[in-house]
């Protein structure tokens, strides 16, 4: 697949304590990703703990929020560019009203 596609992304298996691992997943920063208000960034472009204004009118949700620059990644190039983390595992059921 590394041929094939060069922005293939290759993860390490880490160890959590329970603490830890209901936190969530931690950034480059060291610090546990927060959904939906951590961002993945060019660290020679934006410094770690940077707060970001996040302004992105996408097809299926319009972002704008203040979020913190916690994690870096290979494809991240930039001061224009950043990856949304919106969290992990199954999204919660929304409730309806009858």
């Amino acid at each position: 697949m590394l041929w094939a596609n060069p922005r293939t992304t290759f993860f390490r298996e880490e160890p959590l304590s329970d603490l830890d691992a209901a936190f969530g997943p931690r950034g480059a920063q060291g610090v546990p990703l927060t959904p939906g208000r951590s961002i993945a960034v060019d660290k020679e472009s934006i410094p770690y703990g940077t707060p970001v204004w996040l302004a992105s009118p996408g097809p299926l949700l319009n972002l704008q929020r203040l979020v913190l620059a916690q994690d870096t990644g290979s494809a991240i190039v930039g001061a224009v560019r950043a990856d949304y983390f919106v969290g992990w595992g199954m999204a919660p059921a929304k409730s309806r009203a009858a």
